[in-house]
């Protein structure tokens, strides 16, 4: 993805964060109710997202990583970053994903940044909090390189 999409194109105005997160247990899903069923885990969780946080702010870049840009209005709504983030863990993890008759439960790990600079360096840094959060567990996202909240 470029960093020149990252901003929101209907106001030009740049989020006050980014979130980067994986699947926990992508490959698990995929073995244990095939592609098929990962395939709809995906789609449900694009749903999700897209529902709770707009159509123009949700990203999936590849396999199961998705990159989330919050806008001005869900962090004033939600109180702050933080509670926005674990809002949308709480989207995604709360209720199981139907299929075939059988419920898939769902957790994301993943980075934020709250940089004002889309660059190489805030990719990097964004990255870097999404491969922490992954050692350190799952449901767990990271800024600054250290734990920023872990959805129970």
């Amino acid at each position: 993805m470029d960093c020149y999409m990252i901003g929101n194109e209907n106001t030009n105005t740049q989020a006050p964060a980014i979130v980067c997160f994986d699947i926990d247990n992508f490959k698990h899903i995929n073995d244990n109710f095939g592609h098929d069923g990962g395939d709809k885990v995906l789609i449900d969780i694009t749903k999700r997202l897209q529902r709770f946080c707009g159509t123009d702010s949700v990203y999936r870049i590849g396999g199961e990583e998705f990159v989330i840009t919050l806008s001005h209005e869900l962090v004033d709504y939600s109180g702050s970053v933080k509670t926005a983030i674990e809002s949308i863990m709480r989207c995604i993890s709360v209720n199981p994903i139907l299929h075939n008759h059988e419920h898939i439960y769902t957790t994301v790990s993943g980075g934020v940044v709250t940089s004002q600079t889309y660059d190489a360096l805030m990719w990097a840094e964004l990255d870097e909090n999404l491969y922490l959060a992954k050692n350190e567990g799952k449901s767990r996202i990271y800024k600054d390189k250290s734990l920023f909240c872990h959805f129970k």
